[in-house]
């Protein structure tokens, strides 16, 4: 019972003190002190994450590509190419700065138009061909791969 009559008391007390200070306001100057230290503390503190977080991952993919580096790129052995064949309407003396080779993929129909064999039993079939394609972005040049 001594605990109960000491809790009752003591809820009583804090029960006074609410009522005593409900209208109570703090002074303008404890609470812009209090506004400035929470706004500077809490600035403070979110910055730093941003920027461990972005060690952290330029560490991991750094660390990545050390330990697995990207295979060296070599070119492909399988493919049987032609060689490149001028089309038509492309001007071969016109010089070509920086070419741009493009793969696309075509109907076999169009080995024909280049003059090269088609098997007609696979003309609906699609074919493989690098287009190197000049300056003015058109097409000077054509090679079929296998």
């Amino acid at each position: 019972m001594m605990i109960d009559e000491k809790m009752e008391r003591r809820l009583d007390a804090m029960s006074a003190l609410a009522r005593e200070t409900a209208n109570a306001m703090p002074a303008a100057q404890v609470e812009r002190n209090l506004m400035a230290a929470f706004r500077a503390r809490h600035a403070r503190r979110s910055m730093p994450y941003g920027a461990i977080a972005a060690s952290l991952v330029l560490l991991a993919a750094s660390t990545w590509l050390v330990r697995y580096p990207a295979p060296p790129v070599t070119a492909r052995s399988t493919e049987v190419v032609t060689d490149f064949i001028a089309v038509a309407g492309a001007d071969p003396s016109e010089p070509v700065d920086s070419p741009i080779l493009v793969r696309v993929t075509l109907p076999r129909a169009a080995l024909v138009k280049f003059g090269l064999p088609m098997n007609q039993e696979r003309s609906s079939e699609f074919v493989k061909a690098d287009v190197v394609l000049g300056n003015d972005g058109l097409a000077r040049a054509i090679r079929f791969v296998q």
